[in-house]
């Protein structure tokens, strides 16, 4: 949450929004359809030294759009008003139930594809589970379940979250994290 009093927030946040957020939620949509198209990676042509980096600064797009959903999420968690079975419920009816449909019809074309292509390996055991895996962590929208996770987890923790040990403890744990799925 910003600093200072939350009238010096909302005075910054007019009807029209926080333009400075817009640009940069336009600037991470731009660098995350960069990331999702590879426009330099389709080529074997030695990369140029502009190509090299935007190709790592694209990856900057979902970070900041995750800092910008943050910074507008935190104004409304950290109300002592907030209810959190509500947001709860609003969570699961705006995101969980639209992510399940578009889970179970995508799971669905795979199997029919793979089932008319390639019956033999669609009748091998564990199949089902590799395929169901793969399309909720992998796939479009992994992003909906590590959402809700995260969310189940830091929501009932929401008294810590000023604390800087909380933080070092939550920065310690995804170095832990990634460390392990790095090596």
């Amino acid at each position: 949450m910003p600093t200072g009093s939350s009238s010096s927030y909302e005075a910054l946040a007019s009807d029209e929004g926080f333009l400075f957020v817009d640009n940069a939620r336009f600037l991470s949509i731009l660098f995350i359809v960069a990331r999702h198209t590879e426009p330099f990676e389709a080529s074997r042509a030695p990369l140029t030294a502009l190509e090299g980096w935007i190709i790592q600064f694209r990856t900057f797009g979902v970070l900041t759009f995750l800092v910008i959903s943050a910074f507008l999420m935190a104004p409304k968690v950290a109300a002592p008003d907030f209810r959190g079975r509500v947001y709860w419920w609003n969570r699961i009816v705006r995101l969980a139930a639209p992510w399940a449909v578009w889970l179970l019809l995508d799971l669905a074309i795979d199997l029919f594809k793979m089932g008319v292509m390639h019956p033999d390996r669609a009748s091998r055991p564990g199949y089902l589970f590799s395929i169901l895996t793969e399309h909720v962590l992998y796939k479009a929208y992994w992003y909906v379940p590590v959402l809700l996770f995260s969310l189940g987890l830091l929501l009932p923790l929401r008294r810590f979250w000023n604390k800087p040990w909380f933080g070092l403890l939550l920065c310690g744990i995804t170095a832990v994290w990634v460390m392990a799925f790095s090596f």
